[in-house]
This record gives structure tokens, C-alpha cells and sequence, in this order.
């Protein structure tokens, strides 16, 4: 099995495994803290760890930073206090991905109803289902995120 670890988020969504990446500062760790406190799990945040053979790929926290997410300008926080254990997970199968574009304001009126999932290339080694969210910043995700 084949193992990268790239820049990003993980939770369990509905017993569905998300990645979610984007630019730093885009809101990714916030996003986590909002569906945490709406009952979904954290795999992992800021670093995941994917692994993958040709018939699974898995999301993977690294064991320094399981149960912790770091928050700009505030630094690595430990979330043991704030959650219950259940809200945490090790691992979990990659279902698919968000993809968080602060910069994209404009909305493509073919798009307005229907979601545009892509095929997504993780540093060449694996594809997955990505569905990209413009305008990120201004939408309560935490509160859409869960309806796919």
C-alpha cells in the first residue's frame, strides 16, 4: 500500500470520509471546528496522511496531531476537552473531496443547481470525486457540507 501525506483537512461526514483542501487561510480548520460542533468526526487536520492500493484509499491522521487542529494565529490545540472521544477517528475510507476557493467569486450560471464534481489528481498518484466551493469564506458550510 502506498502512503502520501499532503496539506489538508479529513472528517467523517455522515459516515462518509472528506478530504478537504484548499489554500491556507481558506477556512478549512474552522470548517472542521463548525461540523465538529454539528456531531461529524475529525480525522485529521492540517497534515493527512492517504494511503492506497488499487482497490482502497484510506484517510489517515498522523499520531502527533490525532485529536488536535491548529487554528491561525492561535496554534495547535489540543480538542480532548472540548469533544467526546466519539467525534475523533484514526482512519476512515476517502469517499471524496471539497475543494475550498476563497478567490473564486463568480458563480457559472450552468452551475447554479447542479454540483460540479471533478476529478481530482492528488500529486499524481490517485484521483478522487472533488466537488470545488467558490466563495467559501461567505457560506455556512457546516451546514451544507453534510446534504451531499
Amino acid at each position: 500500500m502506498n502512503s502520501i501525506i499532503i496539506h489538508g483537512n479529513a472528517m467523517v461526514i455522515n459516515n462518509k470520509g472528506v478530504l478537504i483542501i484548499g489554500p491556507t487561510g481558506s477556512g478549512k480548520s474552522e470548517l472542521c471546528l463548525k461540523l465538529l460542533d454539528r456531531g461529524h468526526q475529525l480525522i485529521a487536520d492540517d497534515a493527512v496522511e492517504i494511503k492506497h492500493s488499487s482497490t482502497q484509499t484510506t484517510l489517515h491522521c498522523l499520531p502527533e496531531i490525532y485529536k488536535k487542529i491548529q487554528i491561525y494565529e492561535l496554534g495547535l490545540i489540543n480538542l480532548e476537552k472540548q469533544y467526546q472521544a466519539k467525534q475523533f477517528r484514526k482512519s476512515h475510507t476517502l469517499d471524496y473531496a471539497i475543494r475550498l476557493n476563497p478567490e473564486k467569486k463568480t458563480h457559472d450560471n450552468n452551475n447554479l443547481l447542479t454540483p460540479n464534481w471533478q476529478i481530482y489528481s492528488i500529486n499524481n498518484e490517485l484521483t478522487v470525486s472533488c466537488l470545488e466551493i467558490s466563495d467559501c469564506q461567505q457560506r455556512d458550510l457546516s451546514l451544507l457540507l453534510p446534504l451531499l
